[in-house]
């Protein structure tokens, strides 16, 4: 797979932080090295059938695979929603969303700060990164709830729950959970059991 192609495929999952992993290399495999065993074509789900193989790659936030016309499989054999979760406690979900030059997978979460009183639930790698509260499947209520605010952002892949008001990217929302946001996005619109 070109270069190029991976960057844009890691960009139109992934957002800005993605593609600059992406335009450094991380993530994304070279046609180079091909072996015995490589990955085939087609999507089970949509059945779509595709030229070449899939190369998938781990990326921070779960994997991506990206269709192409070489027979490199990348550096992971699977490629689903349960290979992507971090943590075996239960309150992460993944999700497989596939365009027409590459599928994802994605790990997300819910982490609840009391103290802070912030919630945010997104990606697992960005959510562990920000928050340091115990995992949740929901966002509980603040204290008091008048003063609640809920922000869903689909452009971050992102929903927060605080005091402060939501962003000009966000739109207000009752509550974060893992079903709000561990969704398929319009950039990979297609639900799918696996990547690979």
């Amino acid at each position: 797979m070109t270069s190029s192609l991976c960057t844009l495929a890691t960009m139109r999952i992934a957002g800005p932080v993605l593609w600059l992993l992406a335009l450094f290399g991380v993530g994304c495999t070279s046609s180079s090295g091909a072996g015995p065993g490589a990955g085939g074509g087609g999507n089970r789900d949509a059945g779509v059938t595709r030229e070449g193989g899939r190369s998938c790659s781990p990326i921070p936030s779960g994997c991506l695979c990206v269709f192409g016309e070489d027979d490199d499989p990348g550096p992971l054999a699977t490629c689903d929603p349960t290979s992507v979760i971090q943590s075996a406690g239960g309150a992460e979900q993944g999700v497989c969303c596939e365009e027409e030059v590459f599928c994802g997978c994605d790990a997300y979460v819910c982490r609840n700060d009391q103290a802070r009183q912030y919630c945010q639930c997104g990606t697992t790698f960005s959510v562990s990164t920000a928050v340091q509260g115990s995992p949740v499947f929901e966002c509980p209520p603040i204290i008091p709830v008048e003063e609640q605010k809920c922000c869903l952002s689909v452009e971050n892949r992102t929903c927060i729950c605080s005091v402060l008001p939501c962003d000009e990217n966000a739109v207000g929302v009752a509550t974060c959970s893992l079903a709000e946001i561990a969704v398929c996005y319009p950039a990979a619109p297609r639900v799918v059991s696996a990547c690979r």
